[in-house]
């Protein structure tokens, strides 16, 4: 998942990003990214490090602002109205999020297994100037070709966008998964229940029923006797 980043030793704060939806109503998709965010951002005050909160998604920001409101710089919404996230919107969100001041960047989100199933994953990366930096060393193996002073960046923000890319779509597939699954249960239930209503019903009016021709019968012979 980290491709050709790698994290460095920084005295800048790290930046947390955890990736939700904007809607409810696709099971834990959410509460599980929080979580994580949340023991993550926890453990970085235990170590007195300093950190900063930038949420993507609307579910994000309403959770996590309660407790880590003072270390929130920004954050995202509502990419693409629900649509399919497209490259171009990925690049958007990518310079959003490297226009921020870190060391390393720790995005947190899920990772499409199958239909029931996803694993919540943290990737991280580092600031430009601090990939820039470490590049020389990094990628010595390998010959550059062409500018120099761009080139480092142009691959960095390439990179960093291809790889937020794969994250949205990840996230997307989960959501949209967890919410077949959560409405497909709600549908299951409803039928269920719709089920167990009318056997009442049912009940309740043969009850009436035999209620009444008891009555008739009663009268009946009353009259008779």
């Amino acid at each position: 998942q980290r491709g050709c980043f790698f994290e460095v030793e920084s005295e800048k704060p790290t930046m947390v990003v955890p990736v939700s939806t904007d809607k409810g109503l696709c099971g834990g998709v959410n509460t599980f990214v929080n979580r994580e965010a949340k023991f993550l951002m926890m453990d970085l005050q235990k170590q007195n490090k300093d950190f900063t909160l930038f949420t993507y998604g609307q579910k994000s920001k309403g959770n996590l602002k309660r407790l880590f409101g003072k270390n929130m710089v920004g954050g995202i919404q509502d990419v693409g109205g629900g649509a399919t996230t497209t490259f171009a919107e990925a690049c958007e969100v990518a310079d959003a999020i490297s226009a921020q001041e870190f060391g390393n960047c720790k995005m947190i989100y899920n990772s499409f297994v199958n239909i029931i199933s996803y694993d919540t994953l943290t990737v991280s990366f580092p600031s430009l100037a601090d990939f820039e930096a470490e590049a020389e060393t990094k990628f010595m193996a390998y010959e550059e070709e062409g500018d120099e002073g761009g080139l480092k960046k142009n691959f960095y923000e390439f990179l960093l966008a291809t790889q937020i890319y794969g994250i949205l779509h990840n996230g997307q597939t989960c959501e949209q998964s967890s919410r077949m699954t959560a409405m497909d249960n709600s549908s299951s239930n409803a039928d269920e229940m719709y089920d167990k209503l009318l056997l009442q019903a049912n009940r309740v009016r043969q009850a009436k029923i035999t209620k009444e021709l008891m009555e008739i019968t009663g009268g009946a012979a009353a009259v008779q006797g």
